[in-house]
């Protein structure tokens, strides 16, 4: 794992233990996801709740992919995107797009059948859920070009290896071991 501009915006964070992080992590993820997704669902506002989430998804996404990609495969990345036009994308984007509507037209189905009494009378999700997704893309790809970029200055402690984080368990053990050796 690799230094990431998450953990010069959020010092405190690498002080919490392992198990912490995770549960605040897997916690947040569901929370805002339950919260925005019912904001979505049950009101008027779909694209201010999914373009929301898509920023959440994107910045998670970024998280992840800045914390295990290399620092030169982050720079790789970013000066591919960096290199794409309008005119030389063509029938990838026509593809990704194709993929995307049709992860709308599922999500819309399952919303449908889940909650087909809870739902008002224009719930069509479908465009703002391509919303949310490009908005998750996009947001994914500016923090990661922006973290390739700080990896790349040599002032920065950005891209460099993480130290390893010591296992408690396997400390208390190596302890609990040379305790024993040393009774008769």
């Amino acid at each position: 794992m690799y230094v990431t501009i998450f953990d010069k915006f959020i010092p405190r964070w690498s002080h919490l233990q392992v198990h912490t992080r995770a549960l605040i992590v897997g916690v947040s993820i569901i929370a805002i996801t339950i919260l925005l997704g019912s904001v979505a669902v049950l009101t008027h506002y779909h694209f201010s709740a999914l373009i929301a989430l898509g920023v959440f998804y994107g910045i998670v996404i970024s998280k992840l992919m800045s914390q295990f990609l290399a620092p030169k495969i982050q720079s790789l990345v970013a000066g591919f995107l960096s290199g794409i036009t309008a005119g030389n994308i063509g029938i990838q984007q026509a593809r990704l797009s194709a993929f995307i509507h049709n992860i709308a037209d599922g999500i819309q189905r399952v919303a449908q059948s889940i909650a087909i009494a809870t739902l008002h009378a224009d719930a069509d999700f479908n465009t703002a859920i391509v919303w949310g997704i490009w908005v998750a893309v996009l947001t994914a790809i500016v923090i990661l070009a922006a973290n390739a970029y700080y990896a790349n200055m040599e002032s920065s402690p950005i891209g460099v290896a993480a130290p390893p984080v010591p296992a408690p368990i396997a400390i208390a053990a190596a302890a609990g071991a040379g305790a024993h050796a040393n009774v008769p």
